[in-house]
């Protein structure tokens, strides 16, 4: 099933997006010294419902929580705890929500406290990738662009990016075709206006092996390195994209 979607069904998607970047903004701003990722991930939820929809994650094929909250060298889907947040760390909230029969899905990474300088290159180049890579899509596109666009950014920086884990088509479905690859590559899928669809690269500090964890979620970088991951919802117009998570 590809990821084209009728004009009733994509204004739906526009308002699940926007309320998914709205709960993005409020997962992020709780990140600071002393509270938990447990915290912030009860915040959210309790938002989430008010406002009449439900987090995503939640019992997803038996994920616990509300959100994914990955923390320094937790690539993704990391499980929230109690730990609390201290000074540096480097945490990617994932939020998805799901609204009037479909979902809408985006990620950010922000530093706790005061950064040190690795962290900063590293959460700056995962923003650009993820601007640069949406800044070619448009109808025609064929989604190789998308790699190409991410490694530019990523490879003269000495960052390592994720290949194991993809975006994907998004709508009345949390996971459709078509896969989207955030490194150089040779699938063959040409865009055409009412796609959506999501890119999210994660970036590590250094180019590393991954492993995931006991609890079957978390996913880590092998040598510690820390990671960095940026995601918008994007709908394929007859003139480029709109980015459907995009800050208000």
């Amino acid at each position: 099933m590809e990821s084209w979607h009728d004009g009733e069904t994509v204004e739906r998607i526009r308002v699940a997006g926007r309320l998914a970047r709205r709960m993005l903004d409020l997962a992020c701003s709780l990140a600071e010294p002393g509270r938990s990722t447990d915290e912030i991930d009860a915040i959210v939820h309790e938002a989430i419902l008010k406002e009449g929809a439900y987090p995503a994650p939640l019992n997803y094929l038996g994920f616990p929580k509300s959100l994914c909250a990955s923390n320094n060298d937790v690539c993704c889907h990391g499980i929230p705890d109690d730990r609390p947040l201290v000074n540096g760390d480097v945490v990617s909230f994932d939020v998805s929500v799901f609204l009037d029969g479909v979902f809408g899905d985006n990620c950010e990474t922000v530093i706790v406290g005061e950064p040190d300088r690795d962290a900063l290159v590293l959460v700056d180049a995962a923003r650009a990738a993820l601007d640069a890579a949406c800044a070619v899509v448009g109808p025609g596109v064929c989604l190789t662009a998308v790699g190409d666009a991410v490694a530019k950014v990523a490879e003269p920086l000495g960052l390592g990016v994720v290949k194991q884990y993809c975006g994907h088509g998004i709508g009345t479905q949390f996971h459709t075709p078509p896969l989207v690859q955030h490194f150089p590559n040779r699938d063959k899928f040409t865009l055409k206006p009412g796609h959506v669809f999501t890119i999210e690269p994660i970036l590590t500090e250094r180019p590393t092996e991954l492993f995931v964890a006991d609890d079957r979620w978390s996913v880590y970088a092998q040598d510690a390195a820390r990671a960095a991951q940026f995601e918008h919802m994007l709908l394929v117009t007859p003139h480029g994209c709109d980015l459907l998570t995009a800050h208000s």
